[in-house]
C-alpha cells in the first residue's frame, strides 16, 4: 500500500512513459525511494516528468514514486504531513506554510519571474471590464491565485472588486472559461494558445509587467533534509540534470510535457518550448527577491509575513555547491561531446 495519504487525489503518470531514456535502468543501486509532487501541466513542470521519464533520478540512486496533486496548497499539506518527500511548486504555498508553522524549505527555482497570462472571453474588451466578474483560479493561497491578485492591481483593478473563485488546474480553468462558468482566468504556456485557438484573448502577460516571482522551484521540509541529507543531494544532481536535458536537447522536452500535459496542439507545444526555455536557469539558484515579492503580497492580508524573511524559507546551498564544483557545467560539456 502506498504511503500517500493523498492517494484519493493524486495521479500516477507512469504509463506514459516515452521509451526514451538518459541513463541505463539500474545505473545504481537503488538506494531509497522518494516521492515527488508537481502540480501543474506547465513546460517547468516538465521538469521533474523529464528526470523520471528520463530515468535521471534512478542514475543518481533513487527510486522514484511522481505524483500530482491538484492545487499547490494540497501538495503542502501532503509535503507538511510527510506523505510526499519533495513538491515542485511556486513560492506562495509554502510561504503560507511556514507562516502556519511549517518547517518548508526550496533548495531550487526554476523560474524566478511571473509567467501568467490573464485570459477572458471575448466581451472582455479591457481590465475594467473585469469588475463584477469571476475569475477561476486553482486555489485560494495558490500562485494562480496570487498572480491573479497581483496582475489585477498592475491593470489598476481591485482585486476585491473581481469575484475569484476555485475551479482547480490548468486545464480544468480553460474547461470552466470555455464552459463560460468564469468570465477569466490566468493560464501560461502551452494552455495560453489553446484559450487562443477557442477564440478566447489574453488580456494581460504578467512576463511582461517586470515582477520578479518565485514562480516554479522544488521545496521539502527541513526536518527531512536534516535526517535525508545524501539524499537530497541525490535528488538535486537528477534535478539539475534534467534542466540540462530540458534546455540541449528540445524534441525530447516536447515530447515528454505534450504526453503528461495530454496536449496533442503541437504548435502549442513548440510555442511554449519556445517562451520558457531561455527562462529556465542553468543554475536554479531559489531566488530572495522572487520570494520577497511573495511574502509582500501576502503581507496585505496576514500582517505577520512583514517579520519573515526569504533566508528563512530558503536554503541555496544545495544549487551553489553544484555550480562551484563544476558539476552542472560539466552535464553540459558531456551534451557537446555526444
Amino acid at each position: 500500500m502506498s504511503r500517500l495519504c493523498f492517494s484519493l487525489l493524486a495521479l500516477t503518470l507512469s504509463s506514459l512513459a516515452t521509451g526514451i531514456f538518459y541513463a541505463p535502468a539500474g545505473a545504481q543501486k537503488r538506494s531509497a525511494k522518494v516521492s515527488i509532487s508537481y502540480t501543474s501541466f506547465n513546460m517547468p513542470a516538465a521538469l521533474v516528468w523529464i528526470a523520471k521519464e528520463g530515468r535521471l533520478f534512478s542514475k543518481y540512486g533513487l527510486e522514484d514514486e511522481l505524483v500530482f496533486i491538484p492545487g499547490g496548497t494540497t501538495s503542502m499539506a501532503a509535503l507538511v504531513a510527510g506523505s510526499i518527500d519533495f513538491a515542485q511548486l511556486t513560492g506562495s504555498p509554502g510561504a503560507y506554510a511556514y507562516l502556519g508553522g511549517a518547517e518548508v524549505v526550496y533548495l531550487a527555482a526554476s523560474m524566478d519571474s511571473m509567467s501568467y497570462q490573464i485570459i477572458v472571453r471575448p466581451e472582455i474588451r479591457v481590465a475594467p471590464d473585469l469588475r463584477g466578474r469571476r475569475l477561476g483560479i486553482s486555489r485560494f493561497g495558490s500562485s494562480p491565485d496570487v498572480a491573479a491578485r497581483m496582475a489585477l492591481r498592475k491593470l489598476g483593478v481591485n482585486p476585491d472588486d473581481v469575484s475569484i473563485i476555485q475551479t482547480g488546474s490548468s486545464p480544468e480553468r480553460l474547461a470552466a472559461l470555455l464552459a463560460g462558468k468564469v468570465d477569466a482566468t490566468v493560464l501560461n504556456a502551452p494552455f495560453d494558445r489553446v484559450a487562443q485557438k477557442h477564440n478566447l484573448k489574453i488580456l494581460a502577460d504578467t512576463s511582461k509587467m517586470g515582477i520578479p516571482y518565485f514562480d516554479t522551484g522544488i521545496v521539502t521540509t527541513r526536518r527531512f533534509v536534516r535526517a535525508n541529507e545524501e539524499i537530497v543531494w541525490q535528488f538535486m544532481k537528477a534535478y539539475v540534470e534534467a534542466i540540462k536535458v530540458f534546455k540541449t536537447d528540445k524534441s525530447y522536452a516536447k515530447t515528454v510535457a505534450s504526453r503528461y500535459a495530454r496536449i496533442n496542439d503541437l504548435e502549442a507545444v513548440e510555442e511554449a518550448y519556445n517562451y520558457f526555455v531561455g527562462k529556465i536557469p542553468r543554475y536554479p539558484y531559489p531566488t530572495l527577491t522572487g520570494m520577497q515579492t511573495v511574502l509582500d503580497e501576502i503581507a496585505r492580508s496576514n500582517p505577520r509575513a512583514q517579520n519573515v524573511k526569504p533566508d528563512d524559507i530558503v536554503d541555496a546551498r544545495f544549487v551553489k555547491e553544484l555550480h562551484l564544483t563544476g558539476f552542472i557545467d560539466n552535464l553540459y560539456k558531456e551534451s557537446v561531446r555526444k
